[in-house]
Formats: structure tokens, C-alpha cells, sequence
């Protein structure tokens, strides 16, 4: 056995003991296991076969790391006032910096020294030709690195301000592993109304002596009492872990937890005061126990967590690009650049005026947007059918002036579940179009015997995901757009639509001279 592996294994039996110590009722029938050789780091495996339904881990709350637990508050209980009002990933980095940095110390100890700390594989850490593997996909758009500088700059401004000496010199590359590891691990823990209590008490204590004071010689004046009380208020609503309703927090041995979209067979819910791992299938003996990251695809699994699904991801899609669009417009129809454009944004303005997703906030629905998601279920998103359905009933009336009533038109049309064949022929025509940009690699077959995941083979893994998906959308084209409006579609003539188009749009005829001219005959 290497010391490499001694040391992985003297950490995880101090994090099991660590765990029992602070009440961590974890299950006999599983333990911790070493999936390093997987390229899973730690996860946890069955010892037994575990029914569906058992509870196997339970967490207290109060052993949680986040803004109202942590070593900084502890050492420094000025600063939970400010803490609590930032962000949630603004307070958490600058609370797990400090627990890092002040390791020996912390309460967590044994839980901090499991958490990796190299070899990351977010898409944040690769370099621009490991990134340039990746091409097509969208995902490059949202990679973020410009964005993590602009938090590492603003979150060591409020360190200065809070005069936090032990992070005074923490660079960006110890900001960046932080916000990985909150990327993570972390867990948005929802607060009961108790616990808002408390952090409602501990907001409204930490006033300065100045304010206290004005606050003790307006108590006799009513109205002031009242705008008083309106400040608390306002400054509860500025607050987002009341407002949100959630802490984000580090849990642990939750986050010990492997995620997989295919297999996830566990799930982590909450009570009131603690957190409960719960099988959601039989597990058997010697299988691993899987979370699962939400609903995310390859490409969005790598970026955030460092890692792909050999299989894909059961929520894969892939992305159509406003521009793939745009370009096949251009060329079928050979209307300018300019001029197809100008009709997009027209779309837009109008679009977004007409009421068409009942479901939205506003009553507003935006179909013109960066890229279109095509769905590894053959769905496509409503928004495509819509915008390409529009496009193709202007280009063929011939205009580029976009007049609401024809948007209306196109509305009422795919509401009563109906679609017109040249634009079932454009979505064919533009997935294609969007196929032809991959790689030829990204039509082979998955391969589940690969012994070691590096960067390249992740890239290709994650094509072939969005690939696949974006292929399967153009299987049966009729019957994924019925997947998309729930209901069986009737796809009726282009010309009889615009006939009915033009008709509606002509002024009804004037026949006053025809019947001045009966009455003189």
C-alpha cells in the first residue's frame, strides 16, 4: 500500500470518527470507500443490501458550516452582523477561506482535511486548448473565468473592510479553490421559522451603540417607533438568507455522496433539525450510493463539478445558437443579413409584448434568445417552434415589416396544436445544420470501459452528449414537437395559412360606387 493511500485512508477513519463524535448517525449497512482508481475520490458504498426507503445517514443541523456556524463568528461575533448581510456565496467564500486558513484550529478539522484540494477538472481550471476541445458547445460561453476574477476583486474589498487579518494576503488561486469546493459541495438548506427567529434576533442585536441609543430616546414618539419597525422590516427583506428562505451550507458527509443522473438511488431531504440520506431504490450489497447534482446535462455537470456521466447525462440536450439559425435563413431564403436582423429584432419587441406563457411572472415570453435547448427526450423548447415558425411565415409572405397581428396569428396557430410543413422542414434542415458543426468522433457510441478520464476524453464524452441529444430531436421531428405541446399536432399547408394571413390583413371591399351606380342604371 503507498503512503498516498495510507494517508487517504488515516483521513477518512479520522472523518468517520470526527462524525460519530458530532452525532452523525450514519447506518452499519454503509461506510465510506476509496474510488479513487474510478476517478471518484471518496464515495459511499454499500456493506449490505439496503431496502428502498431506509433511512441511512442522519446530519444535525448544528454541525453544518455556513454563516451562522463557523470558526470566523466565533473568534470574531462583531462580524455576523455583516456577514449575514451579504450574499450567500460571498459569505460562505470568505468563511471557508477562513476555516482553511485557519485549519489546525477549526472545529471542522477532520471534516476540511477530506475536502480536495488539486486536481480539479472545472472547466474553470482548463486552459484555452483544453477549452478549445470542447467547440461547439455553448457551454464555452459560461465557463466564467472573467466572472471569478470579478468576485475575487469584490470579495477582497469586503475582507479588507472587515479587517480580517488572517485572509489578507489569500490569492486567486485560493479564492478559486474555495469557490470550487463550494460549487461543489455545498447544499441550499432550507430555514425553519425558528431558525429565522434567531437570525432576526442576532440582525437586530448587532446595531451599533449610536443606533441603540436613538432607538432608546424615540421609543416614547410613535411615529418614529413605526418607521423604526419599517427599517427592521426592510432590512430583513435586504437579508437573503430570509428572504430566500435557505442558508447555503457545507454538509458533511452528505457531500461525500457521488451524483449520478442514471443511477441515483439516495436522496438528501430536510427536517427540522437535521438531514436525512434516504434510499430511494434497493441498493445492493457493494454497489455505490448515488446523489444526484439536479437536472443537468454532461456539459453543465463538467463545468460546475469537474466530471462527466460515461453515459451521458439523463438531462442532456443539446444547444441550437441564435446565429445556426440565422444562417440558414439567410441562405435559404437569400434575404440580407441586414435585413433578417432587423426582422429578429422586430420579432423580439413584439414577442415579448404578447401574453403566451401563462406560466410566467409578467405574463411576457421572450422567444429570441442566445440558443435553443433540443432535449436527449427528442423535446425541443417551445420558444424554437415558435420563433421558427414565425420566421418562416414572414419569409414567405415576403416582408420584413412585423406587423402584431401576424405575431398573434402565429400564436394562435401553435396554441391550437397546429405547425405549418415548411417549418417542420426548417427544424430538420437547421439540427442538421447544427449536427454538421460536431466533430465526426460525437456520432460514435458511448464507451463505458474507459480505464482513466482525462481532460480530452471528458471533452468528447460531452460532444458526443449534446450530439446525441440534438440527433434525437431530429428522429421524428412531428412527434417530438407533440412531445413539446403535450398534445398531437396537425401540420397543415403553408399556403393556406398565409392565404388566411393575407385575407384577414385585406380591407373589406368598398361597395357604396357599385350600388351609386345601380340606382342611375
Amino acid at each position: 500500500m503507498s503512503l498516498a493511500s495510507d494517508e487517504f485512508n488515516e483521513k477518512t477513519r479520522n472523518y468517520l470518527a470526527w462524525a460519530k463524535d458530532n452525532a452523525i448517525d450514519i447506518s452499519s449497512k454503509i461506510t465510506i470507500h476509496d474510488y479513487t482508481l474510478q476517478d471518484q475520490g471518496r464515495g459511499v458504498i454499500a456493506l449490505e443490501d439496503i431496502s428502498e426507503g431506509e433511512v441511512i445517514a442522519t446530519i444535525p443541523k448544528s454541525i453544518l458550516l455556513n454563516v451562522t456556524q463557523n470558526s470566523l463568528i466565533t473568534k470574531y461575533p462583531h462580524l455576523q452582523y455583516k456577514l449575514l448581510h451579504l450574499d450567500h456565496w460571498d459569505a460562505l467564500i470568505i468563511i471557508l477561506l477562513y476555516e482553511l486558513q485557519c485549519e489546525i484550529e477549526s472545529k471542522w478539522k477532520a471534516y476540511l482535511q477530506v475536502l480536495p484540494r488539486q486536481n480539479f477538472n472545472q472547466l474553470i481550471f482548463w486552459s484555452d486548448d483544453e477549452l478549445n476541445s470542447l467547440q461547439p458547445s455553448f457551454i464555452l460561453d459560461r465557463v466564467g473565468k472573467d466572472s471569478a476574477m470579478k468576485m475575487f476583486e469584490r470579495i477582497s474589498k469586503v475582507i479588507n473592510e472587515l479587517g480580517i487579518k488572517e485572509l489578507e494576503n489569500v490569492c486567486f488561486e485560493k479564492y478559486n479553490v474555495v469557490a470550487t469546493l463550494i460549487m461543489s459541495y455545498s447544499f441550499d438548506v432550507e430555514t425553519t421559522e425558528e431558525e429565522e427567529a434567531k437570525i432576526e434576533e442576532k440582525l437586530l442585536g448587532g446595531r451599533t451603540g449610536e443606533e441603540k441609543e436613538e432607538e432608546e430616546m424615540d421609543k416614547d414618539d410613535e411615529e418614529k417607533e413605526e418607521e423604526e419597525m419599517d427599517k427592521d422590516v426592510e432590512e430583513m427583506e435586504q437579508v437573503a438568507i430570509i428572504s430566500d428562505g435557505y442558508i447555503k451550507s457545507m454538509v458533511p458527509f452528505a457531500d461525500v455522496l457521488n451524483a449520478d443522473t442514471n443511477y441515483n438511488n439516495a436522496i438528501v431531504s430536510d427536517s427540522d433539525d437535521n438531514l436525512i440520506i434516504t434510499t430511494i431504490k434497493p441498493i445492493r450489497k457493494g454497489d455505490q450510493v448515488y446523489n444526484t447534482y439536479s437536472e443537468h446535462p454532461n456539459c453543465e455537470i463538467l463545468r460546475r463539478y469537474g466530471y462527466v456521466e460515461l453515459e451521458g447525462s439523463k438531462f442532456d440536450f443539446g444547444e441550437i445558437p441564435l446565429s445556426t439559425i440565422k444562417q440558414f435563413f439567410v441562405q435559404k431564403y437569400s434575404i440580407s443579413e441586414k435585413d433578417l436582423n432587423s426582422l429578429v429584432v422586430c420579432i423580439s419587441v413584439i414577442s415579448s409584448q404578447e401574453r403566451m406563457d401563462e406560466h410566467s411572472e409578467d405574463g411576457t415570453f421572450d422567444i429570441v434568445i442566445e440558443s435553443y435547448d433540443c432535449f436527449k427526450s427528442g423535446e425541443v423548447i417551445i420558444e424554437l417552434i415558435l420563433f421558427l415558425q414565425l420566421l418562416t411565415t414572414f419569409l414567405l409572405l415576403d416582408e420584413t415589416k412585423v406587423e402584431p397581428s401576424i405575431v398573434r396569428k402565429v400564436y394562435q396557430l401553435i396554441g391550437s396544436e397546429k405547425v405549418t410543413h415548411e417549418m417542420v422542414e426548417n427544424l430538420g434542415e437547421i439540427i442538421s445544420s447544427r449536427l454538421e458543426e460536431y466533430p465526426d468522433f460525437a456520432s460514435e457510441a458511448f464507451e463505458t470501459n474507459i480505464s482513466k478520464l482525462n481532460r480530452e476524453t471528458m471533452a468528447k464524452i460531452a460532444l458526443k452528449s449534446e450530439y446525441q441529444s440534438l440527433a434525437l430531436c431530429k428522429e421524428d421531428i412531428k412527434g417530438n414537437i407533440e412531445k413539446t405541446l403535450g398534445a398531437p399536432i396537425k401540420i397543415i399547408s403553408d399556403e393556406k395559412f398565409i392565404r388566411a394571413i393575407k385575407k384577414k390583413r385585406q380591407p373589406p371591399e368598398d361597395t357604396s360606387a357599385m350600388k351609386k351606380q345601380k340606382k342611375n342604371s
